[in-house]
């Protein structure tokens, strides 16, 4: 590589080679084994080292600012979301089982009587409609119960935005 992990020219041919980190004469990246001598070895390890600064140097003001508060939003949004997958999850496979019993003449399922409690159940803004509203509501107001008493809501905000992407 270029010896900045780019892969481009010099003494190796391939431009799928990643940076990393190494002991002695072997280099383990994900699934990748390659040999390579002690001099590379060191040379992707300061690569790695450089990446790790500029990237420290970049995200500190951002974790410094977001603080604890960012940390329990993230942590928030993050278990929100393994929480509502695995309730659709146990949906689907409520309903699944449902259908199956209907099928087989064991249950009879009305249909527009769960659509009427659904929708009754959902209207949290108790508008009379399900809609995004009702939504927006749900979500504004888990979002004010989880963020009391921390002492950053911005960082509770921005954390819990955070999580909602990237967890």
């Amino acid at each position: 590589g270029d010896g900045k992990g780019h892969g481009g020219g010099g003494e190796d041919p391939s431009p799928h080679r990643r940076p990393c980190v190494g002991l002695l004469t072997s280099v383990v990246c994900g699934s990748m084994l390659t040999v390579v001598k002690p001099a590379q070895a060191v040379q992707a390890q300061q690569t790695l080292e450089g990446m790790v600064d500029v990237f420290v140097d970049n995200a500190a003001p951002y974790v410094s600012t977001l603080g604890i508060s960012g940390l329990v939003g993230f942590a928030v949004a993050a278990a929100g979301k393994n929480v509502a997958k695995g309730l659709v999850a146990l949906i689907g496979v409520l309903l699944m089982l449902g259908q199956a019993l209907t099928y087989k003449r064991f249950v009879t399922i009305h249909w527009e009587e769960m659509e009427a409690q659904g929708k009754k159940l959902l209207d949290f803004n108790n508008d009379g409609t399900t809609d995004k509203n009702d939504f927006k509501f749900m979500l504004k107001n888990l979002v004010k119960l989880a963020g009391t008493g921390l002492p950053s809501a911005a960082g509770f905000y921005t954390g819990f935005l955070m999580g909602l992407k990237l967890a």
